[in-house]
Parts: structure tokens; sequence; C-alpha cells
């Protein structure tokens, strides 16, 4: 067991004592470091209608918080005026989501115990997409539930912080070894509501999965599927393992101090939030699932 700052005990996979031990590659602590980083990025918040009553305040988080040269923060999501109107507000740039990838997630048709689970994944394939529309080399890309509230830099001497989260699924580690024709090594989850991109990186993720399977990315994403599974993919888990596998020297790993938080009862009090947990997470989710 590992004790983190915040006081909470988290279980660590027997592998991860390995890769902790190994300098500048995974650490369990807030960086004591300045936290600040020249490395210019764009913003990119997937959104749903789910979320539009949090998008305000996860625009807020990254503009207060992420301490990055910032080009554009974009929103994506579909065609509404209510979307339009935050970005209006918020100075961001909206980008309706069939644009960046045309697809009708009726297609995907992934339904799971009655869980209608295609619009999840095809969420997933926009945020993959990205590379398309940033302008800069990195890319931010941010769920629309969540907010920073600390300041924080996803760059630190030339590597790219991967943060990892407690919400290890085996299914996902699956998925990659479906697509990648490879076994996991690192054995912690990516899948923790952000991720910076490096462009390059991924578009050598989606070379490789093209040259293995002779199809696009996205259709041998679809057709590797697991149908049973509600939750069979994670597009942050599979860049960043593949990150920390194929550009060791590109990347480093720290912990997500993340904390989730019931949408009705403390949405309203974000602002106060971030006085009271600021010094122990780096960032709040109100994820919609969470009354």
């Amino acid at each position: 067991m590992n004790r983190h700052p915040t006081g909470s005990t988290i279980e660590r996979p027997p592998q991860l004592k390995r890769l902790l031990d190994a300098p500048g590659r995974i650490r369990s602590y807030f960086s004591l470091m300045s936290i600040a980083s020249s490395l210019r990025l764009d913003v990119i918040i997937p959104a749903a209608e789910k979320d539009l009553d949090v998008l305000p305040y996860a625009v807020d988080g990254v503009t207060a918080n992420i301490k990055h040269p910032i080009g554009s923060i974009f929103v994506v999501a579909a065609n509404s005026k209510a979307f339009q109107e935050v970005c209006r507000r918020k100075h961001c740039r909206f980008v309706e989501e069939r644009s960046l990838y045309d697809m009708n997630p009726a297609e995907i048709d992934l339904v799971v115990n009655g869980v209608d689970r295609s619009t999840w994944i095809y969420q997933q394939l926009l945020k993959l997409s990205a590379d398309t529309l940033a302008e800069s080399s990195h890319f931010l890309v941010v769920d629309a539930d969540t907010v920073f509230v600390r300041p924080q830099a996803f760059e630190r001497n030339g590597r790219v912080i991967l943060n990892y989260s407690d919400e290890y699924n085996q299914p996902y580690f699956e998925m990659y070894q479906r697509l990648l024709n490879e076994v996991v090594v690192c054995p912690v989850s990516f899948t923790s509501h952000q991720m910076l991109y490096d462009t390059t990186i991924l578009r050598d993720l989606k070379r490789r999965i093209e040259a293995i399977h002779g199809c696009r990315w996205d259709e041998a994403i679809l057709r590797n599927l697991d149908r049973r599974q509600g939750a069979g993919f994670s597009d942050y888990d599979t860049y960043g393992q593949f990150a920390f596998m194929h550009h060791p020297q590109k990347v480093a790993v720290e912990y997500w101090f993340n904390l989730s938080l019931a949408r009705k009862r403390n949405l309203a009090h974000v602002r106060w939030l971030r006085f009271k947990y600021g010094r122990k997470y780096k960032s709040l989710s109100f994820h919609s699932y969470k009354e």
C-alpha cells in the first residue's frame, strides 16, 4: 500500500514497485518543482448535453490552472445554441462534432444490458481525431465534467506527464492487446479524465494500428470492441500505454489526485470547493451519474 498526502490509502499492483523505483518515470506525489511549462498547447473539451452545466467551470479551471501557453480552447459538441453561448461567454472556439469525426453514433450500435454505449464510444473516437483540429504539436483533452483546481503543468524536463488513476479496468488492457498485438507492461490506468497528447505519438499509434489490421484505425477499434462490455475501450489508456511502451523518453507518470463529487449538491459551490480541495487534489469531477 501507499499513503498519499491526501491521507487516502491506495492499493498498488505488485508490479508497480519496480516502476516506482525508476527515476523520472512514475511519481505518486505532488511535484515540488515550479509549476509552469513553456510548451504551447491547445485544449480540447468534448462535451455532451448532460454536462452542459459543468462545462463553464471546466473552461474556467483550464484558464486558471493550466500553466502553459494556450493557443485555442475548442469545445467539441453537437450543434446547439447553448454550447455556442458558453463558447461566446468563455472565449472558446465551438466545433460541431460531426465536422471532426463524421459518424452518426447510432451506427456504432453498442448496447450492453439494455444500456446504449454508442455515444460513449463515439466521444472517444472524437478525442482520438483531435490531432486534425489542434494547431499546436500538443493538445490537452479534458472531459467536460472535470474541473482543475490546482495550478499544474503537463510537461517537465522535456517529458509529457501522464496522470494515472485508480480506475483500473482489465477490459481496457485486453482491448489494447487486440489492437496492437502486445501485452501492456505498465500496470496502472491512464483513464484519468484528461490527457496531454503529443500529435507525433498519436499518429504513430494510429499508423501501427492500421498496419496491423489493414484498415483505418477507427475501423479497427470498432471491429475489435468486445460487445459484451459496457466499458471495453479507453482512448486515454490506449494512448497512455502506447506512449509509455514505445516513447519512454518522452513521458513521465504521476498520480492523478482527482476527487469525484456529487453534482447536484456541489456544483453550485465550485468556487469554494477550489479553495477547500485545491491543496489536496489536482481536479474535481462532477459525473452526471453521481447524484
